[in-house]
């Protein structure tokens, strides 16, 4: 009785309600494609996008009117909430990859997973724990140090100079000119948070995209285009 295209191949949500000669009885919510069930989403925010596109199909199936407030409410409430954990530096809205030993990669030790295990074993575990032994979890975060330039500032914008000192002596050695993705081990963050030094150099609208990746194709379904390649215009914007 519902389907909804997005833009993305083979990715679509609907509504079954007979399957094979088998009359449901309840609608079933059918979703296909990585885009809108990926498992790289958090739960909790998967149950809201199932939550918010069975809203809009019994809308539709009901022949009511979909206002602006419905149709942007659960989106807008849980970017906002995705948004704030971030900030605060909690751990919960970050995906997550294995750091293995440099055998296991082609290009060993100069792997790029390994120069960042490297950072944080150079850089910040003085200050805020070693990492466990390998192979462990990290959290993957995407930061705005894409140039020279933004790298240089947020090495002198750092309060402790010793970690700072740490930190210029890391990109000499390997030569870095950006560091666009940091690793931070799980165990050494605990219950707590993401060093601030971290924090102030999020990408926060690019982990948003991460992590809202199901509700920006679905709004395009209704005809809101708010993706683009430079994370410019956001739902909670």
């Amino acid at each position: 009785p519902v389907y909804a295209l997005t833009n993305q191949t083979k990715n679509y949500f609907a509504y079954i309600s007979v399957r094979e000669g088998n009359v449901y009885s309840k609608m079933k919510l059918e979703k296909k494609g990585v885009g809108l069930r990926s498992s790289k989403i958090p739960s909790n925010v998967m149950e809201r996008f199932d939550e918010y596109i069975r809203n809009m199909m019994d809308k539709i199936i009901s022949c009511q009117k979909i206002t602006l407030d419905e149709l942007f409410e659960i989106p807008y409430n849980t970017e906002c909430m995705v948004r704030e954990s971030i900030v605060e530096g909690y751990s919960d809205y970050f995906q997550t990859a294995q750091v293995k030993s440099a055998d296991s990669y082609k290009a060993g030790f100069d792997a790029p997973i390994q120069k960042l295990h490297r950072l944080w074993e150079d850089v910040f575990a003085p200050k805020y724990g070693q990492p466990p032994e390998i192979p462990y979890v990290a959290l993957k975060i995407s930061t705005s140090l894409t140039s020279a330039k933004k790298l240089a500032a947020w090495v002198n914008s750092i309060e402790d100079e010793e970690l700072a000192a740490r930190l210029q002596s890391y990109l000499l050695n390997e030569n870095k000119k950006d560091l666009g993705t940091i690793y931070v081990p799980k165990t050494t963050i605990g219950f707590g948070t993401i060093p601030p030094e971290i924090v102030s150099i999020i990408d926060v609208n690019k982990q948003l995209m991460n992590v809202m990746a199901s509700f920006y194709p679905t709004l395009e379904s209704f005809g809101f285009y708010l993706k683009n390649p430079n994370n410019t215009t956001m739902i909670h914007m």
